[in-house]
C-alpha cells in the first residue's frame, strides 16, 4: 500500500457551510437525541397509528440535522446500502435449506449475493467517512420503524428503537466538525491518502459485517437480530480510520508550512526512509519516478541535513499517530462488536463518541509536531 502522495494534486480544504452552524446542528441533534432517549417509554403509550407520524418525523429530522452529510455522500449512501443488503441475505442460507423442496432452487443465489456485494464495496474506487455515518443512521432509523410497523419482529427481544441513536450519531459528528474547524488547520487533499482511507474504510465496512453475522449465526436466537444491528452500527461508527484519511495530510501540511519558503514537498512517503532533495533548476521530475520522499529546494543555501531531520521526525510522528489507532480499534472494535455482551451492549452512539474523542485528540496531537520541526531550526538560528 503505497504511501507516496503528489503535493501538486493537493488543494485546500474549505468548508461547505458556516462553522457556527455545525455547532447549531450540533446542539440540536444532541437535544433532540437525549429527549428521545428520555421519551422512549411513551412511545408504547402512543395508538399504533401514530407510529407512522414518529418514523416520519425522526425521517425528517435526520435528514435535517445530517443534510451536509448527504449531500457529501451523494448517491454512495444507497449503493452502500444496497451492497449490505446483499451481504446480509447469507442469512437465508439456512433458512431456505430448512424449508426444503423448490426454495432449494434459491440456494445458489443467496449464496452468490453476499459475494458480490462484498465485491462491489472493496472495488468502489473511494468511500467516505460521510457515506459510513449515513448509512449507520438510515439503518438504525430503519430498524426502528421496521419494529414500529411490524411489532411481532421483536417479540423475542422486545421493542428496541435507535432513534436516538441516529440523533446522537449526527449531533456527535457535528459536535466533532465543529472543533476541528475552530482548530483552524489546512488538510490538503492527497490523493494516495484518501485512496489508503477508503481502504480502510472497506475494511470498517466487512469488520462491521463479520460481526453482524457472528451474532445472527453464533447468537442467543432471542437477542441475535437485535445484537447483530446494534454491533453493526457500534463498529461502523467506533472504527477510526481518521489517521491515514485526516492525520497523515495534517501532518504533511504542517511539514509543508516549516519547510516553505527555503522548499517545498513535492513528495512524501511513510514506506520508504529515502529523501531526494534537488534543486529548483532542476529540471527531472524525480517525484513521479523516485521512491521516497522528495523535496525541491528553493533557496540555494539550505541546510539539507536540517530538511532530512524535518522530513525523518515528521514520518516518525505518523507512524506513531498510526500505532495509536491501532491500539485504539484493537479495544474499541471488539468492545462495540459484543465481546463484553455478558458485561454491557454498547449502544451505536457510544461508538462515534469514542470514535470522535479519538479522532479530534490524534488531531490535537498533530498540530503539535510544528513546533518540534520548528524546534530543529533552533540550534542553527543560535549558532
Amino acid at each position: 500500500m503505497s504511501s507516496c502522495c503528489s503535493h501538486k494534486q493537493s488543494v485546500e480544504k474549505t468548508p461547505s457551510h458556516a462553522p457556527i452552524w455545525d455547532l447549531v446542528l450540533a446542539i440540536s441533534a444532541l437535544i433532540c437525541g437525549y429527549f428521545e432517549l428520555c421519551c422512549v417509554v411513551l412511545l408504547s403509550m402512543l395508538s399504533p397509528s401514530m407510529w407512522g407520524l414518529v418514523a416520519f418525523l425522526n425521517l425528517l429530522l435526520i435528514y435535517t440535522f445530517g443534510s451536509s452529510y448527504f449531500k457529501e455522500a451523494g448517491f454512495d449512501t444507497l449503493s452502500l446500502l444496497l451492497y449490505v443488503v446483499m451481504i446480509f441475505t447469507v442469512v437465508t442460507v439456512p433458512v431456505l435449506w430448512s424449508l426444503g423442496h423448490w426454495y432449494l432452487v434459491l440456494e445458489p443465489v443467496a449464496m452468490i449475493l453476499p459475494m458480490i456485494g462484498l465485491y462491489q464495496i472493496w472495488s468502489h474506487q473511494e468511500w467516505s467517512m460521510s457515506a459510513l455515518i449515513c448509512l449507520s443512521v438510515l439503518l438504525a432509523w430503519a430498524f426502528s420503524t421496521l419494529q414500529l410497523l411490524c411489532p411481532g419482529l421483536c417479540v423475542g427481544f422486545g421493542m428496541q428503537l435507535y432513534y436516538q441513536d441516529s440523533l446522537l450519531i449526527l449531533g456527535v459528528n457535528n459536535l466533532a466538525r465543529y472543533l476541528k474547524s475552530q482548530m483552524q488547520y489546512k488538510q490538503p487533499e492527497y490523493q494516495s491518502s484518501k485512496n489508503i482511507a477508503s481502504t480502510a474504510i472497506r475494511m470498517m465496512i466487512t469488520t462491521a459485517c463479520v460481526a453482524a453475522l457472528s451474532w445472527i449465526f453464533l447468537g442467543t436466537q432471542a437477542v441475535a437480530f437485535s445484537c447483530a444491528i446494534q454491533s453493526f452500527m457500534g463498529v461502523l461508527m467506533a472504527v477510526c480510520p481518521c489517521v491515514l484519511g485526516v492525520i497523515t495530510p495534517i501532518c504533511q501540511s504542517v511539514l509543508t508550512k516549516t519547510l516553505s519558503p527555503k522548499a517545498t514537498l513535492e513528495s512524501f512517503s511513510l514506506n520508504s526512509k529515502d529523501i531526494h532533495i534537488e534543486r529548483s533548476n532542476d529540471k527531472n521530475d524525480s517525484s513521479n519516478t523516485q521512491a521516497g520522499t522528495v523535496i525541491k529546494m528553493i533557496e540555494e543555501d539550505c541546510d539539507q541535513e536540517m530538511i532530512q531531520s524535518q522530513v525523518q521526525m515528521t514520518q516518525d510522528f505518523i507512524w506513531s499517530q498510526i500505532y495509536l489507532a491501532i491500539l485504539y480499534n484493537s479495544i474499541a472494535v471488539p468492545i462495540m462488536a459484543g465481546a463484553l455482551w455478558f458485561v454491557v451492549m454498547p449502544a451505536p452512539y457510544t461508538g462515534a463518541i469514542l470514535m470522535n474523542l479519538f479522532s479530534l485528540g490524534l488531531t490535537y496531537r498533530s498540530l503539535q509536531l510544528e513546533p518540534q520541526l520548528k524546534a530543529c531550526e533552533q540550534p542553527k538560528l543560535s549558532a
